[in-house]
């Protein structure tokens, strides 16, 4: 998605509270280059009428598409199409529109919003009607055309995976901005390694025609030695903003749990970068920025990550004191932390910081 300015970090500090308080009911759009000073205006509210009919019953995901543009997924009161999402206010996909791909399959539900390099939205979906058995629920999405879809690989096909490796469940699609390079999340199974399913991250190449998937490479599959001297990985990190793409595609940011004899599996946060280096950055357990803490668990973690590499984490710290563990990251420096002085709000201190990451842009402006 496009990174914020610092001018758009300078009007959200400045937000009143009242405005802080919508925010957590409405989508927030910020204005043009031209009027940045001005305050954000709501872009979609709950009780908003819907062309075509219904309501806005409320606001579930929220994504900048380019330039000033954005999306939205939104519930409404219209049985005959509870969900939909939102694209500049004119709706793009309802729950119950029919599909391309696969054949009589319907949406059921949207997640993980993103934009390809010349604009277009890819989005997971679920889907209604299919054939059954494991193909029956998840696809990948650019626009109309079917990227992905959960069940066996057919052959030939696009990823570099074993034969007979069947998809079995598409959790994240993300796209850079700037490149195109495609992030993808999920699980399948490998008849080349033990056990019913693997967690794994892989990384798709766009080329040719715009929205053309080329390739697909698998980067992180769980027993991956991802640390020296031997340490492998045991699951990747499905939940959402458990992982981050640059808006050149040429660095991915990740997070999942490294296998331990002992049965603890601790939290890790790691970078890949071509042609496929992997590095661990932050694990659970270890020094954080903060002198005499260490990092908790990174289960619920946002990251995201800047064409330079310069990365965001909002994590948690060791229990040894809740009131402060909660903590925005940028780089190994300490951005904010819950129970700090919240600038620019008099009296005001941080004590939450929300569920996505802290955007960082090209320049190393940050905003969340």
């Amino acid at each position: 998605m496009p990174r914020p300015s610092s001018a758009v970090a300078r009007s959200l500090t400045a937000l009143a509270p009242a405005a802080l308080a919508l925010a957590a009911l409405c989508a927030l759009v910020a204005p043009p280059a031209a009027a940045q000073s001005a305050a954000p205006e709501p872009a979609v509210l709950s009780g908003d009428f819907l062309p075509g009919g219904g309501r806005v019953t409320g606001v579930e995901l929220v994504h900048m598409t380019a330039f000033t543009g954005w999306a939205a997924v939104v519930t409404t009161d219209d049985p005959a199409r509870p969900k939909l999402v939102l694209r500049d206010g004119f709706p793009y996909k309802a729950v119950g529109d029919l599909v391309q791909q696969p054949a009589d399959a319907s949406l059921a539900g949207f997640a993980s919003l993103s934009t390809e390099l010349f604009g277009g939205i890819t989005f997971v979906a679920r889907l209604d009607g299919t054939a059954g058995g494991v193909r029956d629920d998840q696809a990948v999405y650019f626009e109309n055309k079917l990227w992905a879809q959960k069940g066996p690989l057919p052959v030939p096909n696009l990823w570099d995976v074993h034969p007979g490796t069947v998809l079995r469940s598409l959790d994240d699609v993300r796209c850079s901005t700037a490149g195109g390079t495609v992030l993808f999340r999920g699980e399948h199974d490998d008849p080349t390694i033990a056990g019913p399913s693997e967690t794994f991250l892989a990384v798709g190449t766009l080329c040719g025609t715009i929205g053309n998937l080329c390739t697909v490479d698998r980067v992180l599959v769980d027993g991956q030695i991802v640390s020296q001297p031997g340490v492998r990985l045991a699951s990747v990190n499905l939940a959402p903003h458990g992982a981050a793409v640059s808006p050149g595609g040429t660095a991915v940011l990740w997070s999942g749990h490294l296998q331990d004899p002992g049965g603890e599996d601790p939290g890790c946060i790691g970078r890949f970068t071509f042609p496929g280096n992997v590095s661990i950055l932050v694990e659970e357990g270890g020094s954080s920025p903060v002198p005499g803490r260490t990092w908790g668990p990174l289960d619920q973690v946002a990251l995201d990550v800047n064409s330079s590499g310069l990365y965001t984490v909002r994590a948690t710290l060791d229990d040894s004191d809740l009131t402060n563990d909660e903590v925005l990251v940028r780089g190994a420096q300490l951005l904010a932390r819950e129970g700090d002085p919240a600038p620019g709000i008099p009296g005001a201190v941080y004590a939450r910081f929300g569920r996505g990451p802290a955007l960082v842009n090209d320049a190393g402006d940050t905003v969340w």
